[in-house]
């Protein structure tokens, strides 16, 4: 695999003569990466149309925190990427394969990002739990049955701002965590 450096507009795509236009024709394919701030990166391509020699409406693929352009053995172009949710191993072969000096600013910081979400995700256990349900009453209700479900109610209330704290704690490490790699690789 070939990692393609510098394509991230039309005008500076990396281009594929003889691609294939139906059964017969042959043409041109342009292939780029777009980065945008807050969505991350995507692939995109052009195809010239060799009937009327115009370029075709670029194609644009989803978006992943971090993607390069690259090329497999046969000469195939694809985009290269790694996903919020990959695990350590996923980032050190993803690092392993790219220049992390030729990767724009952005996608440095994104790499940080995902960083700092495995080292802090990794240490969070999720935890599920029954709860019960009394079942609606339809017209009147004993007084035993509204301090039931006035308990219940406010049992869940409890328990939705324990996980509110809990996520700004999360969160708050998260941030920690993509500081330091931030201020470690001169990224401020």
């Amino acid at each position: 695999m070939d990692i393609m450096y510098g394509h991230d507009n039309f005008e500076n795509a990396y281009e594929v003569d003889n691609y294939p236009w139906g059964f017969r024709l042959k043409t041109k394919r342009r292939y780029w990466i777009e980065t945008k701030k807050g969505f991350g990166d995507r692939l995109v391509f052009a195809t010239l149309n060799p009937k009327n020699g115009k370029w075709c409406k670029p194609k644009a693929g989803t978006y992943d925190p971090i993607k390069v352009l690259a090329k497999n053995d046969e000469g195939h172009v694809f985009g290269y990427g790694l996903g919020l949710w990959r695990n350590n191993e996923d980032v050190a072969e993803f690092l392993e394969n790219v220049d992390w000096k030729k990767l724009n600013e952005l996608q440095q910081k994104k790499i940080c990002e995902v960083r700092a979400v495995n080292q802090v995700m990794k240490k969070v256990e999720f935890k599920v739990e029954v709860t019960r349900h009394e079942p609606i009453i339809l017209g009147q209700r004993t007084p035993e049955q509204k301090a039931i479900r006035e308990k219940e109610i406010a049992r869940q209330e409890a328990r939705k701002l324990q996980e509110k704290e809990e996520m700004k704690k999360i969160n708050k490490a998260i941030n920690n965590q993509y500081a330091v790699c931030l201020q470690q690789h001169k990224l401020l």
